[in-house]
């Protein structure tokens, strides 16, 4: 719930990383205007710094098309941890 804006929320993936999606149907990120492209990676920068403190390294990815092995044809981007240090390190 922190992290959600206007233009994008953010539920937990099947595998059980937080995808970002947009409120609003897009096919794919590049089919949005730019403020939701915004809200989405703004969306997705929250969800880093509200776990940022246990983990230092953070991916985001976002699959565009067929080719780029999309699925479903609704944006999302999953935000996925890294190998970076834990405060356990």
């Amino acid at each position: 719930e922190e992290a959600t804006t206007k233009g994008a929320l953010v539920m937990r993936s099947l595998e059980g990383n937080p995808l970002t999606i947009s409120v609003k149907h897009y096919s794919h990120f590049f089919d949005m205007p730019l403020d939701a492209m915004t809200d989405a990676l703004t969306t997705a920068v929250k969800v880093i710094e509200t776990a940022a403190k246990d983990i230092s390294r953070f991916t985001i990815t976002a699959n565009i098309g067929t080719h780029g092995s999309q699925t479903f044809p609704h944006f999302h981007f999953h935000v996925l941890k890294g190998l970076g240090k834990t405060k356990d390190n």
